[in-house]
């Protein structure tokens, strides 16, 4: 159906104070936006409001969007250049449901934001079908987020990624760039044993060199905490079945330790007929130089 929107503004019954609203049409099976002002329409008219008040004012946003195939997602971010919707399902094979719910109060310097996003049977390209669960709260303390994803298969779902971050300070802070840099966070992930072949696909691989190409099941393990620029980082990864093609190379194990500017790796493999290579490298990195050039 083709998108269409109403637009609706009204003074609120009791503080008289201008609410407005947006319903959008053909996208999804429900889709609206609501605003709540402090600014009455008298005072719009005779007077309004400087970008300073606009900036402080304490204004309320709701929006709620149901169903919206992920079809139109990835094609808008993917496939813009597909001529018809059939030849955009061809190409990414995409298909299941978002929806999202938000809610934004407070002002623009010190705003408060809570966002809830729902993926369900999610399929693009080669990929198992997909559900999935975004959340996101800030505030005045701190700004949270956790993602978790799950693979089905047949009637239940198995555990695919979890990802949970926290950012020490206020959301209104991040604005700055300049405060970044020093941000306490902590960031913690995990992908369950996934096949790299999947993985693959999702980068659009050649499925013949998917074939013939490095085949395994990996697993990663990711924490992390401190500032972006003085980090600590811990990622461990886990490689089964490892091989290319016909030609099976049993197993690896790797670990990357970082802190105060140094980079260390821990990697080792065990072939199928017995014995292990064992590799061990350190490198002086520091991230806050590059962090400083990014920001540059």
């Amino acid at each position: 159906a083709p998108l269409a929107f109403t637009l609706s503004a009204a003074s609120d019954e009791a503080d008289h104070t201008l609410d407005a609203r947006l319903d959008v049409t053909g996208l999804g099976s429900e889709a609206s936006v609501a605003l709540q002002t402090p600014f009455t329409l008298g005072q719009l008219m005779a007077k309004p409001p400087s970008v300073d008040e606009v900036m402080r004012a304490q204004v309320r946003v709701e929006g709620t969007v149901t169903e919206v195939p992920f079809l139109l997602l990835a094609q808008a971010a993917m496939a813009p250049q597909a001529r018809t919707a059939q030849e955009a399902r061809e190409r990414l094979k995409a298909g299941g449901s978002v929806s999202t719910r938000f809610a934004l109060s407070g002002s623009v310097l010190v705003p408060e934001v809570k966002v809830d996003v729902q993926a369900r049977g999610i399929t693009f390209r080669e990929l198992p079908p997909l559900d999935g669960q975004l959340s996101l709260v800030g505030g005045a303390e701190n700004l949270r987020a956790e993602l978790k994803a799950h693979r089905r298969e047949g009637e239940g779902t198995t555990p695919l990624v979890e990802l949970s971050a926290l950012l020490d300070a206020p959301l209104g802070a991040l604005q700055d760039r300049d405060v970044i840099g020093w941000v306490p966070f902590e960031l913690e992930g995990r992908l369950h044993p996934t096949h790299l072949n999947e993985l693959m696909a999702l980068a659009q691989a050649d499925p013949a060199l998917r074939q013939r190409g490095l085949q395994g099941i990996l697993s990663l393990e990711l924490a992390a905490r401190g500032t972006p620029a003085a980090p600590q980082v811990n990622l461990i990864a886990g490689l089964q079945n490892l091989g290319v093609g016909k030609l099976a190379l049993g197993q690896a194990h790797a670990r990357y330790h970082y802190t105060d500017a140094r980079s260390e790796l821990d990697a080792l493999t065990t072939p199928p007929a017995g014995g292990t290579l064992s590799v061990r490298a350190g490198v002086a990195l520091d991230y806050a130089e590059l962090l400083r050039f990014v920001q540059a």
